[in-house]
């Protein structure tokens, strides 16, 4: 339910099952899409900072939603 283009996460952004559509930005895509690109997002995450997290306190730099939001203003 959250959404890939600004990050905003509510039941609300899912209008029915194959459409959805963000309250807070008003991005919309296919429920699938969607779902496809954040896990695709997630992954991109882990082979890029899981090797330097391995074992330590993770930082805020390497939390998921800093980022995301860091990569999410470069792509703008």
């Amino acid at each position: 339910l959250s959404c890939n283009k600004c990050g905003h996460n509510a039941k609300e952004n899912r209008i029915d099952q194959a459409t959805f559509k963000c309250v807070a930005c008003g991005h919309t895509d296919n429920a699938d899409s969607n779902a496809a690109k954040n896990i695709c997002c997630k992954y991109i995450y882990w082979r890029e900072v899981g090797p330097k997290v391995a074992g330590k306190k993770m930082k805020e730099e390497f939390k998921f939603d800093y980022w995301m939001n860091k990569r999410r203003k470069i792509a703008a």
